[in-house]
């Protein structure tokens, strides 16, 4: 079966919305599965509370991203508990300042649309 990143001659896994929609949120089109092979691991402090917490904070965790590993990381960008990407992290702020890729900023998470929604520089 093919996949997304060849139909209609669209490289989508290399855009970051179509039609308003972010690629991040596309699994398949039309029963074609979206198969970009892009699952990187990064470590990130996680903050149920706010930015300062996870700016600041001092417990390393392993989740996964479906992008390249950049500082900082896109909005619509998923992060993910599993090396498939599959199950999205949970709901709240998020940062690599503490970390091995020491990216001095926090990425305000939501889990139900399993994206990035902003990205704000830590204090």
């Amino acid at each position: 079966m093919p996949d997304i990143n060849t139909i209609n001659g669209l490289t989508l896994c290399d855009e970051t919305n179509v039609n308003g929609v972010t690629i991040a949120n596309i699994s398949q089109i039309d029963g074609v599965d979206k198969s970009c092979g892009e699952c990187n691991a990064i470590e990130m402090v996680y903050d149920a509370e706010g930015c300062d917490g996870a700016c600041n904070g001092e417990e390393c965790g392993g989740y996964y991203v479906n992008e390249v590993i950049a500082c900082p990381l896109s909005v619509g960008t998923g992060i993910y508990n599993d090396a498939a990407c599959a199950d999205c992290a949970a709901t709240g702020f998020y940062s690599s300042k503490m970390c091995d890729t020491a990216c001095a900023v926090c990425y305000t998470f939501d889990q139900g649309e399993c994206q990035i929604t902003r990205v704000t520089d830590c204090r």
